[in-house]
């Protein structure tokens, strides 16, 4: 699900830095917030295991960590990170709309 919110994030991002477009920031705020949420909460199944998953099969168990560096740095923590860094660039560096363009 994570993936879902991030590949069209992607996309979204391109498009309007190519076109320096940044009438998207409702679009992309959208998508960032619901991956980190995503996100925080996979964080949450792999260091709570005991969390319900609802979507996790007996075969494939949401709180498995594949990948783990320096004890904490999981692919939903790169996740998360991705989607929050996304939602402080476009608030912080993106030029308001009000804000006449140098």
């Amino acid at each position: 699900y994570q993936r879902i919110a991030m590949y069209p994030l992607a996309v979204i991002l391109l498009i309007a830095a190519i076109q320096q477009d940044w009438g998207v920031r409702p679009y992309v705020t959208a998508l960032a917030a619901i991956g980190a949420m995503i996100s925080g909460y996979h964080v949450l199944v792999q260091r709570i295991p005991g969390l319900p998953t609802g979507s996790c099969s007996l075969g494939v168990s949401c709180s498995a960590i594949d990948l783990e560096r320096f004890g904490f740095i999981t692919i939903p923590v790169m996740a998360l990170v991705g989607f929050v860094t996304v939602l402080v660039l476009v608030w912080t560096v993106a030029p308001r709309e009000d804000e006449p363009e140098p």
